[in-house]
């Protein structure tokens, strides 16, 4: 048997079949991401799926080569640091909410509000020149967003 090696590129779009049955062939846990990765190997190399000793050789290959897949995933933080957590939000009552946030969230959220308001203007008058009842739906979703408007002025 030929030295095997890796890949040069992994391409994410592919979605390799993976069996349950190597599971049973890898003496330690692994993550998903890991598992994934033999799978792909195992499919770019074209390996039969019941030939045990090359998978066993591919998961030893993963295994020496890409050692920071063994490792259990951990989301990590947020780049926008900006913003406070969703615990402490959720903690806190609206306008104690609306306090907390920057001045830039504070623009983003007129700027989006603005943007609804359009749109559901738009359906609104969409919705009458056919005689569609909806037009009532969009009355109503415009009386909200003036109702949020109000709130954000303090008034």
């Amino acid at each position: 048997m030929s030295k095997m090696s890796l890949p040069k590129r992994f391409d994410r779009s592919v979605s390799p079949t993976m069996k349950g049955t190597w599971r049973a062939m890898w003496p330690e846990w692994r993550p998903f991401g890991w598992w994934w990765h033999v799978a792909y190997c195992i499919r770019v190399k074209r390996i039969n799926h019941r030939n045990a000793e090359k998978i066993r050789a591919v998961c030893a290959l993963i295994d020496s080569e890409m050692p920071h897949l063994r490792d259990v995933y951990v989301r990590p933080e947020p780049h926008n640091t900006s913003m406070p957590s969703v615990e402490k939000i959720e903690s806190l009552s609206y306008t104690e909410r609306y306090t907390h946030m920057t001045d830039d969230n504070k623009l983003t959220m007129a700027r989006a509000l603005k943007r609804l308001e359009v749109k559901a203007g738009l359906m609104r008058l969409e919705f009458k020149a056919i005689g569609h009842p909806r037009k009532h739906d969009c009355d109503e979703m415009l009386s909200l967003i003036d109702v949020i408007k109000a709130t954000m002025r303090g008034k």
